[in-house]
């Protein structure tokens, strides 16, 4: 019997893979015709809602890990889900059934669907992003240094850092209007400082799901993710994480000069005060010179 009781790592893969698509169903057959409310306010100060698509693709991915992890916590983001876990190796899902609501409830064409992490302790072992459009389904399971991309369409297709040889030239994807950025972040970005050239070619926007958004840079789209300071979520934070790191993506504090920066992992939302700069380690020694070099 493996630490997961009578299941294995393809068989826990199996359920969660299952959870995110019975996730994605709800999610496609609600998007023309739903009920929202607000449920108060975003970091940012915009009023955050929940609509039935949120809570009925909550109790669909609910229902599938609690039949077949019954010891196995819960902590999801609709209704203050908490449920405690009795397994001895503190073995507890994180998941948020409908990432990027504001999207959703704008019927974007994308930018929205599940996610999720299966923790040990504090480790991501486990870790699927959904997108609910495309029904690409982004992730590895446990014990696997692989991360894989798959659809109903397509073969299943392992992804690999893939970028050109050099960071400089790429874009840098960002979530929040550039002049939001402190100094030192918009000259990673988007304008010259002191008379230096940015790093990198441009900037792209993203809104919606921060999965998605983190599925571009996984997907060699863009060459860094930049992060304003935030309200951080288990659910929003730790399937981003996981699957980041397992594919070799560091993230670095902005400031004078960049450091290594490592998220806290907590089952409770907590703030950070901290820019950060996501990007491949491979790129670290072309990004800490340029940045040392020009930017104080």
């Amino acid at each position: 019997m493996s630490d997961f009781g009578p299941a294995n790592p393809s068989l826990v893969k199996r359920s969660m893979v299952e959870a995110v698509q019975r996730a994605i169903q709800a999610i496609r057959r609600a998007r023309f015709a739903f009920e929202s409310e607000s449920k108060g306010f975003k970091d940012s100060g915009a009023e955050d809602f929940v609509t039935n698509a949120d809570r009925d693709a909550q109790m669909r991915m609910v229902k599938v890990l609690a039949e077949d992890f019954p010891t196995f916590g819960l902590i999801g983001e609709e209704d203050n889900l908490f449920r405690m876990g009795t397994h001895p190796d503190d073995l507890w899902f994180a998941i948020d059934p409908l990432d990027g609501t504001s999207a959703f409830r704008r019927r974007q064409s994308t930018g929205f669907g599940p996610m999720i992490a299966l923790m040990r302790g504090e480790t991501v072992i486990a870790a699927f992003v959904g997108d609910a459009m495309t029904q690409e389904i982004f992730g590895y399971k446990p014990g696997s240094d692989r991360v894989w991309r798959s659809a109903p369409d397509i073969p299943h297709q392992r992804l690999e850092p893939w970028h050109l040889p050099k960071l400089a030239g790429q874009y840098v994807l960002i979530r929040d209007n550039p002049w939001a950025y402190s100094l030192r972040g918009q000259a990673l970005c988007t304008r010259s400082l002191h008379g230096v050239a940015p790093l990198f070619a441009g900037m792209e926007t993203a809104n919606g799901s921060i999965g998605l958004s983190f599925a571009r840079l996984w997907k060699g789209e863009v060459g860094a993710h930049l992060l304003r300071p935030g309200k951080q979520t288990p659910w929003d934070l730790l399937p981003v994480l996981g699957i980041s790191l397992r594919l070799g993506f560091r993230f670095l504090r902005v400031g004078r000069g960049l450091t290594p920066y490592t998220p806290r992992v907590a089952k409770e939302t907590y703030r950070t005060d901290d820019e950060l700069l996501v990007v491949h380690e491979r790129y670290l020694d072309e990004l800490t010179a340029w940045y040392d070099a020009n930017v104080p």
